[in-house]
């Protein structure tokens, strides 16, 4: 052996004064903080496949997927209050299937506003506290999933 290998074999990393319990355990945090950073990089890239289409999959995309499904449910139950209004009121229909449409129309209006017309506190961007209805949310999520759409595919934004 030479002197630089026996220098070697002498090299004692120091531990800070940690017990071998103490040191184990530091790896394992060590350990756990690298497979989250390599979760984080994957749940980031992640894309599926869904008729022909690739989507991206990551926790944003989740949120506006959820996003046009919630005014997607929201428009759909308006449209099942529209259609039973308009076959209650259909002159070609003759009147006991009118008026079994006029009560359902009915018993769904009030279902439709006992949910979507209570009011609920909400934080503004203006940082105040609303009491706003939550088909007025409905609608903002809307109007910002279409403002959102509209900066997402335009490919001329400049700052």
């Amino acid at each position: 052996m030479n002197e630089k290998d026996i220098e070697k074999q002498n090299i004692v990393e120091p531990n800070d004064g940690l017990t071998p319990e103490e040191e184990i355990e530091l790896k394992k945090e060590a350990q756990l903080a690298e497979t989250e950073e390599i979760k984080k990089e994957i749940l980031n890239k992640l894309k599926v496949d869904n008729n022909g289409i690739p989507y991206d999959a990551d926790r944003i995309a989740i949120s506006n997927m959820n996003a046009v499904t919630s005014i997607a449910n929201w428009k759909f139950n308006q449209a099942i209050g529209s259609t039973f209004n308009m076959l209650a009121q259909d002159p070609s229909r003759d009147k006991k299937t009118k008026a079994m449409f006029g009560a359902m129309a009915y018993v769904f209006k009030e279902i439709y506003e006992n949910v979507f017309n209570t009011r609920i506190p909400w934080k503004g961007a203006d940082n105040e506290i609303h009491q706003v209805e939550a088909e007025s949310i409905a609608e903002s999520l809307e109007k910002a999933m279409q403002k959102l759409a509209q900066v997402v595919t335009d490919r001329n934004l400049t700052k």
